[in-house]
């Protein structure tokens, strides 16, 4: 029995078709009722990323007003800024006009995840050197 709440044909009951027509076999039901179930749970599922970790999770069940995801492990670990303070994360810093690091309203350097446009620019030989 499948375990899918959806709209769906189903084959009728053999003694609804007529003697000389082709009949599904148990075997042809039970593949397309396998093929229903898979593709109902794969088209359900979601691509989140954790705002903390960076890390990108599958889940089943994500709310539709759910835009800023925090995974598990970051929940229980109580610190944002955990992955920037302990230089985890591939980062560069917003500097100022004088040459100094950019702060935000906290006190704290402003991080950017992106690659700089000056780095994108470079040769396959000159990323290899850096």
């Amino acid at each position: 029995m499948l375990k899918i709440s959806c709209i769906a044909e189903f084959i009728p009951s053999p003694k609804n078709y007529p003697e000389n027509t082709f009949r599904p076999t148990n075997r042809m039901i039970m593949v397309n009722e396998q093929i229903l179930e898979h593709e109902f749970n794969t088209n359900n599922l979601n691509i989140v990323k954790c705002e903390t970790c960076m890390e990108c999770r599958i889940l089943v069940n994500v709310k539709e007003d759910q835009s800023i995801y925090t995974c598990k492990k970051c929940r229980n670990r109580k610190d944002p800024r955990y992955f920037l303070r302990n230089n985890l994360h591939p980062v560069w810093y917003e500097m100022d006009i004088d040459g100094k690091y950019a702060k935000d309203l906290d006190g704290n350097r402003i991080p950017h995840f992106d690659r700089p446009i000056e780095l994108m620019r470079l040769s396959t030989a000159e990323q290899l050197l850096i």
